[in-house]
């Protein structure tokens, strides 16, 4: 009669044959891209049909500026022009830390603010960025200005 291995050498001979050469060096494995948050808001002279407003009520884009509204396209790209991330502007806000003024009995002027978040971006090896909403052209950003809130401001 013939002896059979055990069940405990055939998985101890399995696990060895997994561990391949002992004096060969482990393969590297990649590190996942670092991903940096972007996110900003876009600043216009912007109005209410209230006769008073205070700062993070809500307001529109003024006459000429109709083009920033909630939802408008806003796209991130590296400086040659490829696309990292779009995004869509949130509703406007008047700008915390300013005073809406009264425009007429019955509407409020002041800074509106549509803000917009990119979420994490793999910036690559760039260092310089683009930010462009619609018609308005691009803007250009260093690696380090993305890593505190973009602040484009228009009129």
């Amino acid at each position: 009669m013939r002896a059979r291995p055990s069940a405990v050498a055939v998985a101890l001979a399995a696990v060895l044959a997994g561990c391949g050469n002992a004096g060969s060096s482990p393969t590297a494995t990649p590190a996942a891209a670092a991903r940096t948050p972007v996110s900003g808001y876009v600043d216009v002279p912007g109005l209410t049909w209230k006769s008073q407003a205070a700062a993070g009520e809500e307001c529109t884009a003024q006459s000429g500026y109709d083009d920033v509204a909630a939802g408008a396209q806003i796209v991130l790209a590296t400086d040659s022009g490829t696309t990292l991330a779009t995004a869509s502007l949130d509703g406007g806000k008047f700008a915390p830390g300013t005073n809406p003024t009264f425009g007429s009995p019955t509407a409020t002027q002041g800074r509106c603010q549509f803000r917009f978040d990119f979420g994490q971006v793999d910036l690559g090896a760039g260092k310089f960025f683009g930010v462009t909403l619609g018609r308005r052209g691009t803007l250009k950003y260093g690696r380090t200005d993305l890593q505190k809130p973009v602040a484009l401001r228009i009129g």
